[in-house]
This record gives structure tokens, C-alpha cells and sequence, in this order.
């Protein structure tokens, strides 16, 4: 338990910070969040946009269009509830329940009296999305401003546990040399992942369950879903590498069961408190992912 001056000392610093998409990284270990916010910051970053508003609806008890620091408080007294009765037990100290943290001052001001506006709390979730996608890029791609297909096909496998693994990491070993995937490319994927469940049930309207699925239908639902298109070297980098029997289809719900995965980071299992432990498990985890990356297709790391 950190002592209060510690505690005051720490969610200070946020004062000094702007938001940004480098908030977080640019208070480094200066930062403290409580059990439960880090549990609304991990549902955070897998919600497309829209789903913003909703949160937002949540936490916005009395419908004025605005949250209070109460209002953010009640919300959090029900997921920790939620939790402890999940786990079996009390993940929250009655001492921390009512202490300051960074992510209640950047809200609601070291006073705890201003008023969180929708379009602040949009700009922050959205830059949050922003700040971890730029992360797991730079780790990948090894800090290039361009990732190589086989580092794109190396972040999108890494949580993966399914079946047919290993024939996913030979087709990767077969991927030809290409048009590497630029940062704007790899976010327009992490905004279709973002919609996954709008892309499954636009799949299931334009397809017969359980048949493979061409490209020019998966584009065409992608577009349906999220809004957007993903470009053609993405479209062709994951149908080579989710192809298992060289039919030009890729098997709609493993494709689904891998994305899955993805979309979660694996951030699900370490639990990590303060915005140093938050950060540090996805860079963690983004790490081992490139180094995996490097074993699977014979690379080095020089």
C-alpha cells in the first residue's frame, strides 16, 4: 500500500500532462489507476467508436449529457462487485475504494468538481485505442514506419491457440515479397477488428453457414460493417495466411476464433496495477510477440 503523499505525488503529475496519444507514455511510471479502472480501460480498447457513446450513457446516470465524479464512482462500485463475486473474493481494499487516482483527476480535475463533457471522454478512449495500436506497431515492425507482412502475420498470430497453427506459420513462411503495411493500414484493421461482432453477422447474411468465404465477399462485408475498407495488400497478406487448403476461401469461424483472440491482446490474464504495469503488460506481451515472430520464420533479431 502506497503511503497518501505517494499517492498525491503520483496523481499530480497528471496536471502537467496533455491529452494526447502519448498521454500515457508520457507520464511513465508517474500514474495510478485502481483495480477497477483498469478493468474499464481493457474493455475500452476492444469497442469500435460507436460504442463510446454507450459507455459514456453508463456512467451518465442522471441523462444531463455529462458525468460527475459520483457518477464515474458508482460505475466502478459495480464492476468491482461484479468481480468479487467472479472471483469469489475482495479484489479491492476498503482503503483503496476511496483514494485519488490519475485516470479521476484527468476526468474530474484534482477537486474532484468538474464535469466530464461526451466529447472529452470520446477524445480520451479514442486516443487510448490510438497510443496501444501505435505500441504494438512500433514493437512489430521493429520500429520501422512500415511492417513487413510476415511482422504483420507475427502481431495478428501471436495469441492464437487454435488448430491449425502451424499451417497458419507455413503459409506465412510462403508469403512473397510485397508491399510492407503502413501504419494507417494496420489501424484500419484494428477498426475492423473493433467491429467483429457487426462483420460476423454481416458475414452470416451474405454466406451459407460454415462455407469458406472469398475475398470479394469478405471485402464486401467489411465495408457493410465498419465503413471502411481495408486495403489490398492487407486483404491478400491474411487470406494467404488463413487459407489452409490453397482454395483461395479462408474458413469463416477459425478466421473469427484467431481474430477473437487478437482483438483481446492477451491482456486479460496479467493483472497489473497503475499505468506502469498497464503499459508495460502490452509491451510485454507485443515483445514476445516479435520474438516469436523471429523463431517462426529463421530471423534475427540483429
Amino acid at each position: 500500500m502506497l503511503p497518501p503523499l505517494d499517492i498525491d505525488s503520483l496523481v499530480a503529475q497528471v496536471t502537467t500532462v496533455k491529452q494526447s496519444t502519448n498521454l500515457f507514455r508520457d507520464l511513465g511510471d508517474n500514474g495510478l489507476i485502481s483495480y477497477t479502472e483498469y478493468l474499464f480501460l481493457l474493455g475500452i480498447l476492444t469497442k469500435p467508436h460507436t460504442g463510446f457513446h454507450v459507455a459514456f450513457s453508463m456512467l451518465d446516470t442522471d441523462g444531463n449529457q455529462q458525468v460527475e465524479k459520483k457518477e464515474f464512482l458508482v460505475l466502478q462500485s459495480i464492476i468491482r462487485q461484479k468481480k468479487e463475486v467472479k472471483l469469489g473474493a475482495h479484489s479491492t481494499s476498503k482503503s483503496s475504494k476511496g483514494m485519488s487516482t490519475t485516470l479521476l483527476v484527468h476526468f474530474f480535475g484534482r477537486g474532484g468538481d468538474r464535469k466530464l463533457q461526451y466529447k472529452d471522454f470520446y477524445r480520451f478512449m479514442e486516443d487510448l485505442q490510438t497510443e496501444v495500436q501505435e505500441i504494438e506497431f512500433t514493437e512489430f515492425s521493429r520500429g520501422m514506419k512500415t511492417m513487413r507482412r510476415e511482422e504483420f502475420a507475427a502481431w495478428l498470430l501471436h495469441f492464437t491457440e487454435e488448430q491449425n497453427r502451424n499451417t497458419y506459420w507455413k503459409n506465412v513462411r510462403k508469403l512473397p515479397p510485397g508491399e510492407s503495411i503502413s501504419f494507417q493500414e494496420f489501424r484500419a484493421f484494428c477498426h475492423f477488428m473493433n467491429h467483429l461482432e457487426d462483420f460476423a453477422f454481416t458475414m452470416n447474411m451474405f454466406t451459407a453457414a460454415n462455407r469458406p468465404v472469398g475475398i470479394g465477399q469478405f471485402k464486401r462485408a467489411v465495408k457493410v460493417a465498419t465503413g471502411q475498407e481495408l486495403s489490398d495488400n492487407v486483404l491478400d497478406t491474411v487470406f494467404r495466411i488463413f487459407d489452409v487448403d490453397g482454395d483461395g476461401c479462408l474458413s469463416k469461424q477459425e478466421f473469427l476464433g484467431v481474430i477473437m483472440t487478437r482483438l483481446h491482446r492477451g491482456l486479460k490474464v496479467p493483472i497489473k496495477h497503475g499505468f506502469k504495469g498497464y503499459f508495460k503488460c502490452v509491451k510485454k506481451e507485443t515483445i514476445v510477440g516479435v520474438h516469436e515472430a523471429w523463431k517462426q520464420t529463421g530471423r534475427s533479431p540483429c
